[in-house]
């Protein structure tokens, strides 16, 4: 039966029906307002209120209102405050690591074992495979590796926040104690999981903190759509391999939305070894290590990536040294800001492509402050380079640039298009192709 009434074509008492729509209406919708409010609406029976301070909920009975619950838990007032682990916030305040599944909420006490958050993974794998492990505010200490059983799919791991170390917040930090890599991506159980808002830490191992891997025998099974919201990365000693590292894995249509990389990290930040990512994307990259590698190492054929934003700081040699790639490679960077902050800072090159993958770069950025920045080149196009499309290069502060902002090193095998000058091109090849072409003034000028 329909809880409410529509008149019929042609009703001469339409408005009766109507009338009484509206008074049920005024029972069915929910009353939400502060709790001290509450004596200021009728308690019709059946009626709900909802308190928006205290999260209490009355039922009217028609007299009075009763209190029937609340929606933390707890028992009504600051109940999201309380420590005892009675209530879902409580259990995080405690310190304890929440896992919210279908049909089941779990805590795990992180003093009663060395493996609370593989612990809580695994408690959601008993459940029906996907759900959430809430991290509590400050450390948490995990041996690891961190891994996904394949009966597991679409896990998020959700913390309070990333801070710098010396901040003193209280934001979730996972730090990894033994002498492994962190998170160990491999199979089918990292589909679909997602993980946000907390600070992976080492403590100074020789090992990646992200290690994506295939595993053996299992060519297809590479993480799809693993996703990453805010993370930091800090205290972790994996070169020369990377703080990140894809070794034979491809995972695909995957997105990373906020990545810091602390000083204290040394290494590239994403190191594609013997395969790489596909489909990948990266929204914002903060880059602040303190050693002498760059931001992304590729040994790889085929690199499948966009970068909308990246800022580098720290001590890198460069930020992108892409070796080898095919044409089945492509990488993007919209914006890509190079600032060294220890001056003064001398290297090669910032960006170093060999071979035709497609690279489109429209944006590059130096900066040098204090003693400055003294480079050969922006871009060298080495080995086999080709199908590059590089767009506005601009130099802030004291940069001093020792041959040109684009330097072909080695004969081109496909076009490359500068949106410069060709005096800020240089050829030390020792043939001309004609194949980079410098496009300032390209097209007809109207003005």
């Amino acid at each position: 039966m329909a809880r409410y009434n529509t008149p019929e074509q042609g009703t001469t008492d339409w408005h009766v029906p109507l009338n009484e729509n509206f008074e049920r209406m005024d029972t069915d919708i929910e009353v939400r307002d502060a709790d001290g409010n509450l004596g200021q609406y009728e308690p019709r029976s059946g009626r709900k209120f909802l308190a928006t301070d205290t999260l209490d909920v009355y039922l009217g009975n028609g007299d009075s209102w009763e209190r029937v619950g609340n929606l933390d838990g707890g028992s009504g007032s600051n109940s999201i405050t309380t420590t005892d682990g009675a209530t879902f916030s409580g259990g995080l305040a405690a310190g304890n690591l929440v896992v919210v599944a279908a049909g089941s909420e779990v805590r795990i006490d992180p003093s009663g074992t060395d493996s609370p958050l593989q612990d809580a993974i695994d408690a959601v794998a008993a459940s029906d495979g996907s759900g959430t492990v809430y991290l509590p505010p400050g450390l948490t200490q995990e041996r690891g590796p961190v891994r996904v059983p394949s009966s597991a799919q679409g896990v998020h791991i959700q913390g309070t926040g990333i801070s710098t170390d010396a901040s003193g917040q209280r934001s979730s930090v996972v730090e990894i104690t033994g002498s492994n890599v962190g998170f160990d991506v491999s199979g089918w159980g990292w589909k679909f999981a997602s993980m946000d808002g907390f600070t992976l830490r080492g403590t100074g191992q020789n090992y990646p903190a992200i290690r994506f891997s295939m595993p053996d025998g299992e060519q297809w099974l590479t993480p799809r759509m693993f996703n990453i919201g805010r993370l930091r990365f800090s205290n972790w000693n994996p070169a020369p391999t990377g703080v990140v590292h894809y070794d034979d894995s491809h995972t695909f249509s995957c997105h990373y939305e906020t990545l810091m990389f602390a000083r204290n990290n040394s290494g590239p930040c994403f190191d594609f070894d013997s395969d790489s990512p596909l489909m990948l994307k990266i929204t914002n990259l903060y880059a602040d290590h303190g050693s002498r590698h760059p931001v992304f190492k590729s040994r790889t054929q085929s690199p499948g990536m966009v970068v909308d934003m990246c800022n580098v700081g720290g001590d890198h040699s460069g930020v992108l040294d892409l070796d080898t790639m095919t044409g089945l490679g492509f990488v993007q960077v919209n914006f890509m800001n190079w600032e060294p902050s220890t001056n003064p800072y001398s290297t090669d090159t910032v960006n170093r492509l060999n071979g035709p993958g497609y690279c489109y770069l429209p944006h590059t950025q130096v900066t040098g402050f204090g003693g400055g920045v003294d480079i050969d080149s922006v871009f060298e196009l080495g080995s086999n380079n080709g199908n590059n499309v590089i767009g506005q290069i601009q130099t802030k502060g004291d940069v001093s640039i020792g041959r040109s902002k684009v330097d072909v090193t080695s004969r081109p095998t496909a076009p490359t298009y500068f949106y410069g000058s060709g005096s800020d091109v240089s050829n030390s090849a020792g043939t001309n192709t004609g194949l980079v072409r410098s496009l300032r003034r390209a097209g007809t000028g109207n003005a």
